[in-house]
């Protein structure tokens, strides 16, 4: 899907979810306008085989700081915030590093489906006992089959 809306020069991007604490909103909306109303047009939309992580490089190095000046200079992964939506399928996903749930829904959703993803090392900041993939409240939704560690 991605690569669809890059072709017909549109800009795609993640959306981190609001802190916590009393603190300036920096979410940034991932589709302007014209993405938005393609989208709108879809029937459906598959999320697959991408990598949702933090800026972590390996070896103990992270391209950002854990904290830092201003919000988004700050190493933050999130996940997928699904909002207000159906006909979503997020499959063959790796989730590692985030500050928040894998997936998790907002508002009246409906007819998601969660499948064959691998998720480690995620919920950083959520209430102990948070569901990595969180649909609650989705109507028709499944989430099954995904890799999860045993105690997040």
């Amino acid at each position: 899907m991605a690569l669809f809306l890059a072709r017909e020069r549109l800009k795609v991007g993640l959306v981190a979810p609001a802190a916590s604490a009393p603190a300036p909103d920096v979410r940034a909306y991932a589709l302007n306008a014209r993405s938005r109303s393609l989208l709108e047009q879809l029937r459906f939309l598959t999320i697959s085989a991408n990598n949702f992580c933090n800026s972590y490089m390996g070896g103990g190095a992270d391209k950002r700081p854990k904290e830092g000046k201003t919000p988004m200079s700050i190493d933050e992964g999130t996940g997928v915030l699904l909002q207000e939506t159906a006909d979503i399928t997020i499959s063959g996903n790796n989730f590692g590093g985030l500050s928040s749930a894998a997936v998790w829904t907002e508002g009246k959703c409906h007819r998601l489906l969660v499948s064959g993803n691998i998720v480690t090392d995620c919920g950083r900041k959520l209430d102990k006992g948070r569901p990595l993939l969180d649909l609650e409240g989705a109507e028709d939704s499944i989430a099954k089959d995904n890799i999860l560690p045993a105690n997040p």
